[in-house]
This record gives C-alpha cells, structure tokens and sequence, in this order.
C-alpha cells in the first residue's frame, strides 16, 4: 500500500474499535432483499447477522494496529458478521479458565506451548474443509506446523511468522576489516571474530557478540537433548548440556566477548544502537532497518554450526490465531473462518512490511518475497525465508512454557558470574522438573 492509502486504511481500523467490538461497516450487505440492478432477477438470499468472539492478546502498540486493521477488513468483507474483540493478555491462567468454563472465543490467539494441552480434550476445531471450502490456498502462506496443527489436524494459520537468525554490523566488520563468515563458518570462528570485534570500553560500547534469552537453538545445534524424550524430564546435567552451558557461560565471564545479562539491562545494550557488532538470535525485518535509522549498515549471516556436529540450527516460531470446537457449536464455524483468512489479504500483510515494530515476518509468501526488496534492507535476506522449511521449533510438551520459565533464571545466575556451571545446571534441572511436574493439563 501507498503510505496515503496505509494511513487511511489504519484510521478506518481505529474508528472501527468501539467499546471492544470492531463493528460492521461498508456498504449495504449483500442480499438484504434490494433487487439486483437493472432489475435482472431476485436478490441473493439474505445472510445471517452473526457475532464472532476473537480472544486477543496483542493488546497494544503496533501489533494491536495489525489486529484492529485486519477484523475491520473482515467487517468490511463480511458485513454480516460482528467481530467481538477480547482481551486475552492477562496470563496463562486466563486461558486456561476460559477454555475450563467453556467460555472461550471462536477465534483464540492460543500460545502454542498449551496447545498440547488442549489439543486432547477436542476444543480445537480441523479447519482444513472449511479453508478448501472457501477455496483458500494453504501454498500461499508459510507455516510452523509444530503451531498450527495437532496430530495433523488444522486448527489455525500464522499471525506472526519468526525465523531467528544471525544478523551482524556490516560497518563494523569492514572498519577492522575482517571478512563477514561464509556458510560453513563455526563456533570456534564465531569467538575469533568476536574478540577482534570487541570494543566495550568505547564511547559507544560495541561487544563483539550477544547471547539470545532463549538459546534452544545452541543446544539443538550440538546434539544436546534437554528433555527426555517423553518431555517430563530435564537433562541439563548431560554432558552435552554441560558442554553448550559452559561454552556460553565463557563468553561473557572467560573471554569478555558478551557482556552479562545484568550488564546488557543495566545499560540498555542493543544491536540497533551499535552495541554488538553479531547478534546470533534476532528476527531480520523492516523493524530492524526502521530502528537502526541509517546509523550503520546490517546484513544476515548463516547460523554459526557446531565444530563437532557440523550443524546449525535455526529457531522458526511464531504465533498462530486458531478457530475453536466452539465456533463450530455455535453455527459460526464458517464465518470465523473467513474472519480468519482476511489476516492474509496482501493490505493486511504489508503492514508487516511498513516499518511498525511487530518483531515478524509476513506470512503470504508474495508479501514476504517483497520484504527483502525494501530499502535498507540487508543482501542476503532471502537467506531468511530459504531457511524456514528446515528450521525447527520447540519441544511441543505439556507445560513447556513453564519450564522454559524455569530454567532460564538458573542459567542467567551462570551468565551473571553468580554460580558455578556445576551449580547452575544442577539448578536447572531442579527447577525445570519441578515445573514440568506442577504444570496445568
């Protein structure tokens, strides 16, 4: 879209929220008895007002914008159907409570992490007939499905769509110059390049490297299970395990390459500013160049692999907007459907592509291919979406989303020079299985 026809299309959107409902608006409806024009026949039958309950936890800032501007198209397409918008971003426990009491929306932005919880219990509704009913094409969006499907049913599509890759500081590189990483590059070359890059004391820090909040993706890399293989159980004592955490603990406390997450806090450290001259996790998009404002240049890089396992891995996540078992009891099975498939109208997905700070990629195809040909962006973007169909996505367990909550404090404690790596995995474990063994079902 035109940055003219962007901004009208986003007031539309916002004149549309009234009291939490996006309400109907457009012309007349289709069918409500006026004679066809010209007077050549009957009008269509009249099609039923309907209310469609959409449960939403992106509840501010830029993703509520793509929210409020996606169900006032749906309005519009479909004047038939309401659109009651929920707010669901409370906690965890506000899902779980909902889907108890049978008072869950039609359309749920559901985490994925408790979908292995309600997938059993047949509240999550197959969309697949619906979707081929209404001739939508599945080959024209990307998805993860890890979170849209259960025991490979559809019951959702991606509203954010994340491939967490290596971007780095191409200024950076080239004032020292070092020559950016080829394809095959390792761990071991990742640290050499981050101690030649490695300036903290400077005016503008610049740390050679970051740790991502969240590095499964190290561990996938080195063939180092985390979980045993019924997901109840944490490993973190492994030694493969040991291994990943100690080698990650020295990156801030033995080679000063990274600073700790304290530090990283304290100071407000961050790739756009020019902190870190490689950021091993983050999600390249217009977000990045829109922030970055012209300060530096910054491009994408391969994932760094493992020197013993010669693997990479990168982390494509994500979240999905699912239809409920309870759409279908409620006869509007087809409507939130179609609420559903005008997320993927290519004027809702280039909102992914018009700088608001949504932290994901578009997930129509045709949209995305665009992303890459947007000014500021880095060469090697298609690098991005080449790898999403060999990524891979978290562990899909009861209770994940409470042990990852576990765990990761323990660790940091490590990070932070505040326990040992002995202690800290110890730790890990401790808090980990503790978790897994509390978590709702």
């Amino acid at each position: 879209m035109s940055r003219m026809r962007r901004a009208q299309f986003l007031r539309m959107g916002a004149a549309a929220v009234a009291s939490g409902t996006l309400l109907a608006c457009g012309g007349p409806a289709a069918g409500t008895g006026t004679p066809a024009a010209g007077g050549q026949g009957p009008a269509a039958p009249a099609k039923r007002p309907v209310t469609v309950l959409v449960d939403n936890d992106w509840t501010e800032g830029d993703r509520y914008t793509v929210v409020q501007a996606w169900l006032a198209r749906a309005n519009k397409v479909y004047p038939h159907i309401k659109t009651e918008l929920r707010d669901n971003a409370a906690s965890q426990d506000k899902t779980l409570a909902l889907f108890a009491t049978g008072d869950e929306g039609d359309l749920y932005q559901l985490d994925q992490h408790v979908v292995p919880v309600f997938g059993p219990k047949g509240v999550l509704q197959d969309i697949t007939p619906t979707l081929a009913s209404l001739k939508f094409d599945l080959n024209s969006v990307y998805d993860v499905p890890n979170i849209t499907q259960w025991n490979g049913k559809r019951h959702g599509l991606m509203i954010q769509l994340q491939t967490f890759t290596t971007i780095y500081n191409v200024d950076a590189f080239q004032k020292i110059g070092l020559k950016a990483p080829g394809a095959d590059w390792t761990w071991d070359d990742w640290l050499d390049a981050a101690r030649k890059l490695n300036q903290p004391l400077e005016a503008t820090p610049q740390w050679g490297t970051t740790l991502s909040g969240e590095p499964y993706h190290m561990f996938w890399s080195a063939d180092a299970p985390y979980l045993n293989q019924s997901g109840t159980m944490a490993q973190w004592d492994s030694p493969a395990c040991r291994a990943v955490v100690q080698w990650m603990v020295d990156l801030t406390q033995r080679h000063r390459v990274t600073p700790t997450p304290a530090e990283a806090t304290e100071k407000k450290l961050n790739f756009n500013n020019g902190n870190y001259a490689i950021n091993p996790y983050a999600q390249p998009s217009p977000g990045i160049t829109k922030a970055v404002d012209g300060k530096f240049q910054w491009d994408v890089l391969p994932p760094a692999k493992h020197p013993r396992t010669g693997k990479g891995i990168i982390l494509v996540g994500g979240h999905n907007y699912l239809v409920t078992a309870r759409a279908n009891k409620r006869g509007v099975l087809t409507e939130a459907t179609q609420v559903l498939t005008e997320l993927f109208h290519p004027e809702i997905q280039e909102l992914y592509n018009s700088g608001l700070n949504l932290g994901s990629l578009p997930a129509l195809k045709s949209v995305a291919a665009k992303t890459g040909e947007m000014p500021g962006m880095p060469k090697n973007f298609k690098s991005v979406l080449d790898a999403i169909p060999t990524g891979r996505n978290f562990e899909k367990v009861v209770g994940f989303l409470d042990f990852h909550r576990a765990w990761i404090p323990e660790f940091q404690k490590a990070l932070n020079g505040l326990a040992t790596v002995e202690q800290a995995v110890a730790d890990m474990t401790r808090a980990s299985n503790a978790a897994l063994a509390q978590a709702a079902r």
